[in-house]
């Protein structure tokens, strides 16, 4: 290019041609640092040590009087209908959270947590909703619905054997996440 930044573009000459890159590098900055291998994260890598997975389940409700002993009765057929059921009820889902990764940023640490819903029973998922408390920072891959959260806005449902997963960020031990209602259907 030439003082005025006119590019002669002399296809004979290539060897003495080389375009004006130092107009568009902040583009070029940007590019780069999009197809880089770790795309937005900024972060530097960081070793987390080995922390047994936590693996939240439903607990049974527990029991005001103890009642007779139950008297044998045939079990009903199978409803077709869908089956509403609460964190005090067994089920077949499981939530499951493990750190991913940590860092120090003005002296305080930081985890990203990541936590996996599992369907693991053989009807579908819909209607989730989590209660999620100790939550001090900021969380994805789920939306908030008043005092709790559900499915993302591209997700409606959990298919049977399949999971969701969603991550957190903040300085402290892992938050309590629990199921408080679901529909399997």
């Amino acid at each position: 290019p030439d003082a005025y930044d006119n590019f002669a573009d002399e296809r004979d000459n290539y060897e003495q041609t080389e375009p004006a890159t130092y107009n568009n590098a902040p583009l070029i900055g940007v590019l780069a640092r999009m197809t880089g291998h770790s795309g937005y994260n900024q972060l530097l890598p960081v070793d987390v040590p080995d922390v047994k997975p936590q693996v939240t389940k439903p607990s049974p409700a527990p029991q005001g009087k103890p009642s007779p002993a139950p008297v044998a009765k045939p079990t009903p057929a199978p409803q077709a209908k869908p089956v509403h059921a609460s964190v005090s009820q067994p089920s077949g889902i499981a939530i499951e959270q493990k750190p991913t990764t940590s860092w120090v940023y003005k002296g305080k640490t930081y985890y990203r947590y990541s936590t996996t819903v599992t369907n693991k029973s053989e009807k579908t998922l819909k209607d989730m909703k989590l209660t999620i408390n100790k939550l001090y920072g900021p969380l994805w891959g789920l939306t908030k619905s008043g005092d709790s959260y559900g499915f993302p806005a591209w997700i409606n449902s959990l298919p049977a054997g399949k999971s969701l997963e969603f991550v957190y960020i903040h300085a402290s031990n892992a938050a309590d996440v629990s199921l408080s209602s679901y529909t399997l259907a």
